[in-house]
């Protein structure tokens, strides 16, 4: 596949009225498990829906939970049966891909499989499918995020080895089969060609928010919130920390943290043995509208995260007007600018004097939260997923020929 599909207007897309689409989210463990990933599915799925695009999301019963929390109804294949989530994840892994791959609508022929992730559940059904039926399937496959080499994430040591590989292996098969590989930055991109991946087959997608109405009214609740999976890759073991820090400067100081993960209870525990029960409130899973009245309420959006794709987290909470502080990952000065506030990545005090800067400088804090909502307003669902779905329907055009039913 050469560049020729990239230089063309971003007209409004056309349906693939040739190509049935499947979209694959077999990685789902969990209710509720909000992420960026099945958000931007989810929203290229909607939208592409509203265009008459035929098309069905293949996940188990779990995911299409999570899907229908997210406003998506579907249509739905759902696989395995409900048993297989009781099994530990690697043989329930792959009970999804096989399963997935047996239960493709092959009827409806020919396909689109669009992997959602780069988890081999996603990925192995996509491969034998496109490895066994070349002439009809096209497989387009997203990459949002690589894992740092052994040594250099914390967490569990062992299950950082197993994703880590596990990853590698599904890189190895997508460079080699798929037909487009979806990225979310330039510099992932960049990365993913020093690794031998064909750039011309690469498009960089961008994510987005739903833009919220904001409530300026009355006095903010919370000096500053989170938003974002309790995983050590997000920097929650450097929250808490952070927190204590502004505390111990501008006393009665209060944190909101929005989200579910493994650290729930590790934070909780941080929390108590620091002493900052009533400034640091763990709140897990919160519906959008009280998710929405939290976030309206804040003064400060923070966000230490260690390891992002994209950094939807981020956008959501400049989307609210508030000014972001966060550790300084690679790609977000090319991608927000210098709207949020950037510190060095593990510089617990130098984030918590920026934090506290915002705090004690209100036109600081005004200028700095118009550039978060106008960065915002850049980045709705709406813009991204015309985008990328032009893209795809460029990509399989191009393709042409090979799909003859």
């Amino acid at each position: 596949m050469g560049n020729q599909w990239k230089n063309a207007p971003e007209e409004k897309p056309a349906v693939l009225a040739d190509l049935y689409v499947v979209f694959l989210a077999n990685c789902f463990t969990k209710v509720p498990e909000p992420s960026g990933g099945s958000k931007h599915f989810i929203e290229l799925a909607r939208y592409w829906r509203e265009m008459g695009q035929q098309l069905v999301v293949m996940t188990p019963e779990i995911g299409k939970e999570n899907c229908e929390l997210e406003g998506f109804s579907g249509p739905f294949i759902t696989v395995p049966p409900k048993w297989a989530n009781r099994l530990g994840i690697m043989t329930m892994y792959l009970v999804r891909g096989l399963t997935a791959l047996f239960k493709l609508p092959w009827s409806r022929s020919p396909l689109l499989l669009y992997g959602t992730s780069d988890m081999l559940p996603d990925v192995l059904p996509a491969f034998a499918a496109r490895l066994l039926r070349r002439r009809s399937v096209f497989w387009a496959n997203c990459i949002f995020h690589l894992i740092p080499n052994l040594g250099e994430r914390a967490g569990s040591r062992l299950n950082n080895t197993a994703s880590f590989l596990a990853q590698r292996l599904s890189h190895k098969l997508i460079r080699a089969f798929a037909d487009l590989i979806i990225v979310d930055n330039p510099i992932l991109r960049d990365d993913l060609v020093a690794m031998g991946f064909n750039r011309s087959r690469i498009f960089v997608t961008m994510m987005g928010v739903d833009i919220p109405q904001i409530e300026t009214e009355g006095t903010p609740v919370y000096d500053a919130c989170f938003l974002g999976r309790l995983h050590p890759s997000k920097g929650i073991s450097d929250l808490v920390k952070i927190w204590r820090r502004v505390c111990d400067s501008r006393p009665g100081s209060r944190l909101a943290v929005i989200g579910t993960g493994p650290l729930e209870e590790t934070l909780k525990t941080d929390v108590r043995e620091m002493s900052m029960e009533g400034l640091a409130e763990i709140m897990g899973y919160l519906p959008r509208d009280e998710l929405n009245m939290v976030m309206s309420s804040s003064s400060v959006f923070v966000f230490p995260s260690r390891e992002e794709g994209f950094g939807i987290s981020l956008v959501e909470g400049m989307a609210f007007g508030l000014p972001a502080v966060a550790y300084a990952l690679p790609h977000y000065k090319e991608v927000f600018e210098d709207v949020p506030v950037l510190v060095p990545v593990g510089d617990i005090d130098g984030f918590a004097a920026r934090v506290l800067e915002l705090l004690e400088d209100e036109e600081l804090r005004e200028t700095k939260s118009a550039e978060s909502r106008e960065l915002a307003l850049r980045h709705t669902w709406e813009n991204a997923m015309r985008r990328e779905a032009c893209a795809i329907v460029r990509a399989v055009r191009f393709c042409g020929n090979r799909f003859k039913a």
